[in-house]
């Protein structure tokens, strides 16, 4: 599921890989290190409940696949030279990585633990059901203000309503399952929503 957007990624780099400005460098492996920690993550982090139906597999793949091939090929004109909404994108990027790489891995411990499904703790679990969309929400944000690319910008809307509708799923089915789920945490931004 994450392996064809970093092909199509890298594809579409060709072209201006051997002439790198420094925007494109940092935006094009910003690209490929989501991807990549992605795929690992699928690998050896995750632990599945189940599998998921076809028609869910094919819609997220396609959509990332768009994503990361339309950003690539748009960082053949990128930022003339880093500002301050570039820099503050890279660290949006970083953050947004580590953090949900640490919800994620939070998560994967506590299916080793048990079959049985528990409320999530640590980390941002305590105000929010899903960090890690948030978190990978910081990181599309992050890309956007790298690439500042239109396209850039719809595709982080695109993203924050459909992880949205899934965290707000999400918390409901805690809420149902658990009746001791924390009241006041929310689906996906802490005090919010």
């Amino acid at each position: 599921m994450y392996f064809l957007p970093f092909l199509a990624a890298l594809g579409l780099a060709w072209p201006y890989l051997t002439h790198l400005s420094l925007t494109q460098a940092i935006m094009l492996m910003a690209l490929l290190l989501h991807y990549a920690k992605r795929c690992l993550e699928v690998l050896f982090l995750h632990k599945y409940s189940g599998p998921m139906d076809i028609l869910t597999t094919l819609a997220i793949a396609s959509f990332y696949t768009l994503v990361g091939a339309a950003a690539s090929a748009l960082n053949a004109a990128p930022l003339a030279r880093p500002d301050g909404l570039f820099w503050l994108g890279a660290a949006f990027f970083v953050v947004g990585e580590s953090l949900n790489f640490w919800h994620h891995k939070l998560l994967a411990d506590l299916r080793q633990k048990t079959d049985l499904y528990l409320i999530p703790q640590g980390g941002w679990f305590a105000w929010v059901a899903c960090p890690h969309y948030l978190f990978e929400l910081l990181s599309w944000l992050g890309l956007a203000l790298l690439s500042r690319h239109l396209f850039m910008y719809l595709a982080f809307v695109g993203m924050f309503g459909y992880l949205l509708a899934r965290s707000l799923k999400t918390l409901a089915w805690y809420r149902a399952k658990f009746a001791q789920f924390p009241k006041n945490r929310k689906a996906l931004l802490p005090f919010l929503l």
